[in-house]
């Protein structure tokens, strides 16, 4: 009997502590890099379930990944399926998204010449002008579509948007900027790997119609286009903090202000108790 309960034990330690690297693993695509670095891909995932270790304050096991590669190796399989399949989904509300907001559909008229003007130096990232639906130079990645697509971060209390509140920050140190480092901004990776999932489907419809292919999609064929819009970020922050700043935080509360749900540190003033009248609630 003692030894089918420490079995039981073990299996559910073992399946919170898979839990944890997959929650881990999730948010590493967002906050570090949806591509592992292609000459150690194991290495990146042994971290991620050495930091599960160290989050369930198990230091033998966080020694044990930290020393035997091999044992971390059996489970990284595992891992590499979740952080996959997580990758998958998003590439999955980019092709909604992008057809929807883009009008992705074989019966428009001259759609091949509507998706070379998007891709013509990535006007397709660009917020556009309501009226004239001209793209406007001075709105860097703030079509809708990218934001229609970071919402699905947001979209409930489970989601990496809302379960990481913690990681997002503000290029802003305190003592630069007290009231622009509470800002919160969209991290760099999280909107690079949006835009490339959006890119990577309005190329599927280069000829007018989109392409048929058997094949799996492979979101690491793509990792070019991540590494160009990394760099273009990084580009838009060292010519103009302040700029970068503004963009990544209006995406951030434009995303957050779709999803379904609100988060904790969202309410202006005081919240609740900046009205409440405790003196005189019914008892």
């Amino acid at each position: 009997m003692l030894a089918t309960i420490r079995q039981i034990l073990q299996i559910l330690t073992k399946r919170v502590f898979l839990m944890k690297a997959f929650k881990i693993a999730e948010a590493k695509t967002c906050f570090k890099t949806p591509y592992p670095p292609a000459d150690d891909s194991n290495r990146f995932f042994r971290e991620i379930l050495r930091d599960a270790a160290k989050e369930m304050k198990d230091q033998e096991l966080v020694q044990r990944f930290k020393v035997d590669a091999v044992y971390g190796n059996a489970l990284v399989s595992l891992v590499k399926a979740r952080f996959s399949k997580f990758r998958l989904a998003v590439w999955a509300v980019a092709q909604v998204e992008a057809k929807l907001i883009y009008r992705l559909a074989s019966d428009m008229p001259n759609l091949n010449t509507k998706v070379k003007d998007l891709l013509y130096n990535d006007a397709f990232v660009y917020g556009i002008d309501a009226s004239s639906g001209r793209i406007l130079a001075n709105q860097p990645y703030r079509h809708p579509a990218l934001i229609s697509t970071l919402v699905s971060f947001f979209k409930d209390s489970a989601s990496i948007g809302q379960h990481n509140i913690n990681r997002f920050s503000s290029s802003f140190a305190e003592d630069e900027d007290e009231e622009r480092s509470k800002e919160k901004e969209i991290p760099i990776p999280m909107l690079s790997f949006v835009a490339t999932m959006l890119q990577a489907e309005i190329n599927l419809w280069k000829t007018g119609r989109r392409k048929v292919t058997t094949k799996k999609f492979d979101a690491d064929q793509h990792i070019a286009v991540y590494d160009h819009h990394v760099e273009v970020l990084n580009k838009i922050k060292e010519s103009s903090i302040p700029k970068f700043h503004r963009m990544m935080v209006y995406l951030y509360e434009e995303a957050l202000k779709a999803s379904d749900t609100t988060m904790a540190d969202t309410y202006k003033g005081e919240g609740v108790l900046g009205v409440l009248d405790l003196a005189n609630m019914e008892e």
